[in-house]
């Protein structure tokens, strides 16, 4: 037994890197994972990869920085799997690295919608979710 088994996590940024990991560790301590990212063949081959292994993975297309993105994949969790117990808000960019002088303005907007407003969106969905279950 697992420490997350009867668990369900969701997990942003989890078609790569750190995101990955995470949704690989989790489910091999037993929980199913919701992976959401905008890079859907990623996403996809993360939950075959779980699912090779034995665990509960799905996959939604969703940009964190579009909070209707967000608030979707949670309910659609949600639905899938009657609850939810985590959220690991892992999604973010780099953007254009630049001199602040050069940083061209949409460039530094679009990290700040989702390094920072995806946070929000995410936790803000989460807990609604958490809290509809009496989390």
């Amino acid at each position: 037994m697992g420490h997350l088994d009867g668990k369900v996590a969701f997990i942003t940024g989890a078609s790569t890197g750190v995101g990955e990991a995470t949704a690989l560790r989790f489910a091999a301590e037993g929980a199913r994972v919701s992976l959401i990212a905008r890079r859907e063949q990623e996403g996809e081959r993360v939950v075959r990869g779980i699912q090779d292994q034995g665990g509960t993975a799905i996959f939604f297309r969703a940009d964190v920085s579009n909070a209707e993105d967000v608030d979707r994949a949670v309910e659609k969790t949600v639905s899938e799997f009657g609850t939810l117990d985590i959220g690991v808000n892992n999604a973010g960019i780099l953007g254009e690295m630049a001199p602040i002088m050069e940083m061209d303005t949409e460039n530094w907007l679009n990290v700040l919608n989702i390094n920072l407003h995806g946070v929000f969106h995410a936790m803000r969905a989460e807990a609604r979710a958490m809290k509809e279950r009496g989390g």
